[in-house]
């Protein structure tokens, strides 16, 4: 994956969501990280933002808020980071301001 976001060209860099672990397969947590880890080395915090599905997963006996908010703290560990991907990413792609 890496190689692939790499060969990108800039311009088709767009932003990409940060999915919750209902997008992602039991057992996947280290794939997930590394994931999470290319995408903010491919794109940088401002990029991303997160999305999710819950609860509408197919995985409500599976998963929880709580496990999602640690998967988020995993995959984007930087508070400020943190923040760009919930608050300002969002905010400026949705315009709030406005």
């Amino acid at each position: 994956m890496g190689q692939a976001l790499g060969r990108l060209p800039h311009r088709q860099r767009r932003g990409r969501p940060a999915d919750g672990p209902e997008g992602a397969c039991s057992g996947a947590a280290t794939t997930a990280l590394q994931a999470a880890e290319r995408l903010r080395g491919a794109f940088g915090a401002r990029r991303l933002l997160w999305g999710s599905d819950w609860p509408h997963t197919q995985f409500e006996t599976k998963a929880s808020p709580a496990e999602a908010r640690r998967d988020l703290d995993a995959w984007v560990p930087d508070p400020a980071e943190r923040r760009i991907v919930l608050a300002e990413t969002p905010a400026e792609l949705f315009r709030f301001d406005r």
